[in-house]
């Protein structure tokens, strides 16, 4: 399948059903908020090495979770503290600690893709929660929503048990609000290792967004 090449301006995606199953379609643009947000709408997102350029991706199947299906057991917290949309600087600087660890790799967090974070929460569209033990942070898990869709970014622990706290608590405040897609991207991402994601095409994802994106 051809690789589409993005130039920064305007912001615009080709027609999601050329990619292959992979998703792999689009290679430029850039990775801000403005970039994330016209991408989500239009079915894409951003996963790339941070060194290159933006690579966005379309696959088919998509991997999701629905929340108000889904059944949560997250009575095992005595002792942790679990906020919402607090103390974004500390909880983006823990990630960057835990995933980068010196080197870069496919987790790695940017400055851009901090400041992009940055810049959905002053538009109210960062949703995140943070699990501190003692004061100190252990588990954060973040994405971006829109309507009353989500598209998860980072879910990070100190370790796999921390990472699964901070994903089922998130989870449990997206079906709370009452959203009813969670998007864990693709297959390598760490939603399947946490969550029972459902798969589902691409036509039947994109009329999803197109229903509650207007």
């Amino acid at each position: 399948m051809p690789i589409f090449p993005l130039n920064t301006n305007p912001i615009q995606f080709p027609p999601p059903d050329f990619a292959g199953p992979d998703g792999l379609l689009a290679e430029g643009g850039l990775c801000t908020s403005d970039w994330l947000f016209k991408a989500y709408q239009s079915g894409f997102f951003c996963w790339s090495h941070p060194m290159r350029y933006p690579k966005w991706w379309t696959p088919d199947p998509r991997k999701v979770v629905l929340p108000q299906a889904y059944k949560l057991d997250i009575n095992n917290d005595k002792g942790f503290e679990i906020t919402f949309n607090q103390d974004l600087e500390t909880s983006l600087k823990f990630i960057q600690t835990v995933e980068n660890q010196g080197e870069m790799n496919d987790f790695w967090l940017t400055g851009i893709m901090m400041k992009a974070f940055k810049d959905f929460h002053k538009t109210g569209n960062l949703i995140w929660v943070t699990i501190k033990n003692v004061q100190e942070i252990v588990g954060v898990a973040v994405g971006v929503a829109i309507n009353n869709l989500f598209f998860g970014e980072y879910i990070t622990g100190k370790d796999e048990n921390m990472m699964r706290h901070a994903g089922f608590h998130l989870l449990e405040y997206l079906k709370q609000q009452d959203f009813i897609m969670f998007d864990v991207h693709k297959p390598t991402n760490r939603g399947d290792e946490i969550f029972d994601v459902t798969p589902i095409n691409r036509r039947e994802y994109l009329t999803i967004l197109e229903n509650n994106l207007k």
